[in-house]
């Protein structure tokens, strides 16, 4: 590519100096005859006014004009024969045109002549011709075009200088896009590219690094599901294949009842894959508000044989006439889930969880016996906490909220830790005409 950019500009350049170049030497080819041929008829002139007023036949020599060794000088009569000067003996077409009485220039041959008519009142009496080697015109012209070709190999030289710093610049910005794009494929969605002053270049860089921001953002949440998923439907699965194995090893067990408790919790892992997968896609929608009431309720009931078969209790405070919240409903289940199940595998003793009015939303509280967590409590909804084994639904349980336009934070760290849900009452037009509102009244 280089190289064609290279060979491109260069040939441009070239063509362009041909076609201003060609006329120019043409022209200037013209202008060195006519010049020539202008001081031949200053020339001859001055032959013909050395003329004496006897006639080319006085008594006496005729002193001719001094000139250059190149250029020929001479005097001829109405018989067109050389009367004095340096010329052929008999005069050609310039002189017997010359003698008719006008002006003859001739520029064939190996000279270049002008002959004007000499006259004496009204008739013509001879003819005075000035005349130089074509050869020496001719080396004049020779020398000009070499100098204007030396110009135009020099504009030629300067055009490719320049094309091979200009094919540098265009081509290092298109191998830079090769390697992003490579490294793109290999996996690696953090290369960016730098900007390069080139407005389509830096357009495509624009794309390029929005598009590795893309597909990070877009591996990122694969990843995270896979991992949110393992993590939030290993224990519901287990639940149901104990309380499965269980009625088929009890002879006395309620088979009915063990397949309907599965179907529910089948149901609610059906639920479970569908919130990640829309939180995956960015597209957990509130449709309508939701009763936090009840869900606080449900969740409670699903989660108290839980805790009650660790020795545990779950303890439920939900304060009266809680308002209707912006959620989807499924998000805020989710998210309780993922708080009480926090709560089973690292907390101890009692879990509470309340739920209060906040202005015009609710907020919901989940609180253990645990000593906690010591640290920086912000670190417990990052991927490195969850590795260290606090839980990758709690960061789930965090974008589930936001998605929503609420929060999850981390109240007291410990001991007797807490987790606050905030959820709004309003929906996502009024909040939304709200931050307006308030972004004019602070400008």
């Amino acid at each position: 590519m280089r190289t064609r950019i290279f060979w491109s500009i260069v040939g441009v350049a070239a063509v362009a100096v041909a076609l201003f170049g060609v006329p120019l030497a043409i022209a200037a080819d013209r202008l060195l005859k006519s010049q020539q041929m202008a001081d031949l008829q200053r020339r001859a002139a001055q032959a013909a006014n050395s003329v004496p007023e006897t006639g080319l036949h006085a008594v006496g020599p005729i002193l001719l004009p001094d000139v250059d060794d190149d250029f020929r000088l001479a005097l001829y009569d109405q018989r067109g024969e050389l009367v004095v000067g340096s010329g052929p003996p008999k005069g050609g077409p310039d002189v017997t045109a010359a003698l008719k009485g006008r002006l003859s220039e001739v520029s064939s041959g190996s000279f270049l002549s002008v002959a004007v008519p000499l006259r004496d009142e009204d008739r013509t009496i001879g003819a005075a011709r000035a005349a130089v080697p074509a050869d020496l015109v001719w080396r004049r012209v020779r020398r000009m075009w070499l100098g204007m070709g030396a110009f135009a190999g020099a504009a030629v030289g300067v055009a490719a200088a320049l094309a091979r710093r200009q094919a540098r610049a265009l081509t290092a910005p298109v191998r830079d896009l090769e390697t992003a794009a490579e490294r793109l494929g290999e996996g690696d969605f953090s290369v960016r590219l730098g900007r390069y002053g080139i407005d389509d270049l830096d357009t495509v860089a624009d794309a390029m690094d929005r598009t590795a921001t893309r597909l990070g953002d877009l591996v990122e949440r694969e990843r995270s599901f896979s991992s949110a998923a393992s993590h939030q439907l290993n224990t519901p699965l287990t639940t149901m294949r104990l309380a499965l194995e269980g009625a088929l090893l009890v002879p006395e067990a309620d088979q009915r009842t063990a397949i309907a408790e599965a179907v529910e919790e089948l149901e609610h892992l059906q639920d479970t894959v569908g919130g990640l997968l829309a939180l995956t896609r960015d597209d957990v929608a509130v449709a309508a508000p939701c009763d936090p009431t009840t869900v606080c309720e449900s969740t409670a009931a699903r989660w108290r044989g839980a805790l009650v078969s660790a020795g545990r209790l779950l303890t439920l405070d939900v304060e009266p006439d809680l308002p209707p919240v912006w959620c989807s409903e499924h998000a805020l289940r989710e998210a309780l889930q993922v708080l009480l199940d926090n709560a089973v595998t690292h907390g101890q003793g009692v879990v509470t969880l309340r739920s209060r009015r906040a202005g015009s939303g609710v907020v919901i509280e989940v609180e253990d016996q645990g000593e906690g967590y010591i640290g920086n409590a912000e670190a417990l909804f990052t991927p490195t906490e969850a590795r260290r084994g606090h839980g990758i639904g709690l960061g789930l349980a965090r974008r589930l909220m936001e998605t929503q336009g609420g929060r999850l934070v981390v109240r007291r760290s410990g001991p007797n830790p807490v987790f606050m849900l905030a959820v709004s009452g309003q929906g996502p037009a009024k909040r939304a005409a709200d931050r307006s509102t308030a972004r004019r009244a602070s400008s």
